[in-house]
């Protein structure tokens, strides 16, 4: 018996429906073509007509800030691959080599022709430079003392002795061709 005091009482009931919102209030969210085009429309248009014309997208204008983030962004780029190649054939900087990129994508950036030999004349001191040249130069007189391979020396003859104004021309001319003979 409940149920059927239920039903009617639902019965008896007026319909409600759910209120649907005016469409005087979504006017907004539908296009209406015969309204006024603002600015910010007739700007998308122009940019659609053009990318009709030529086919591709119409550039985009890049902030100063950003334009110098993706110079700097692609000079890393290629300064690791430079300094990489040059770490390969110099295997003694390999421990320099995240310097030497940072240097070099900075010499990039700055436009300098050269950046990784910026970058390996800068990355250490002078001092440190002039001491790995002494230290490279020892080495190599070193290698050279140990090889017999070489030149002969210069003869050695008695010019603190011989007084050349005092010589008869021919033993002068001698000496002269002796000494142009072993040179």
């Amino acid at each position: 018996m409940a149920d059927i005091q239920e039903k009617e009482e639902l019965t008896n009931q007026e319909a409600q429906a759910p209120e649907i919102e005016s469409t005087e209030e979504n006017v907004e969210d539908y296009f209406n073509p015969f309204a006024d085009i603002s600015d910010e429309d007739k700007d998308i248009e122009e940019e659609i007509k053009k990318e009709d014309k030529t086919g591709k997208e119409a550039p985009v204008q890049l902030d100063d800030n950003v334009k110098g983030e993706i110079a700097e962004i692609k000079a890393v780029n290629s300064a690791t691959r430079e300094v990489s190649k040059f770490v390969k054939e110099h295997p003694e900087f390999s421990d320099m080599g995240d310097e030497l990129v940072d240097l070099a994508s900075k010499a990039m950036v700055k436009g300098h022709s050269k950046p990784v030999e910026f970058a390996v004349r800068n990355v250490k001191s002078p001092s440190y430079w002039i001491d790995y040249g002494r230290k490279l130069a020892r080495e190599d007189i070193a290698e050279v003392s140990r090889n017999s391979i070489g030149g002969a020396s210069m003869p050695k003859t008695d010019s603190k002795n011989t007084d050349f104004s005092g010589l008869p021309t021919e033993d002068f001319n001698e000496l002269v061709r002796n000494i142009k003979n072993s040179a």
